[in-house]
């Protein structure tokens, strides 16, 4: 959640807020940003969370080169 609130320019709070209404909201019944967790070797120890974009919104984040057209 960091790095996404430092990307945005925002505190950790905010972002983690605006995820959490982002992964709440359904476009046409379907997510638009799921999140997968993945856990580390060991007890208790989660690794970065992986949040996904659908295909459909046609959105990007992320990516320095823009789509023409």
């Amino acid at each position: 959640m960091e790095s996404i609130a430092m990307r945005l320019g925002i505190a950790r709070e905010s972002a983690s807020r605006r995820i959490s209404r982002l992964l709440k909201y359904r476009w046409n019944g379907r997510p638009i940003v799921t999140a997968r967790r993945h856990r580390e070797p060991g007890p208790g120890t989660w690794s970065n969370n992986v949040y996904t974009l659908a295909p459909e919104t046609q959105l990007q984040f992320g990516n320095k080169e823009r789509l023409s057209g």
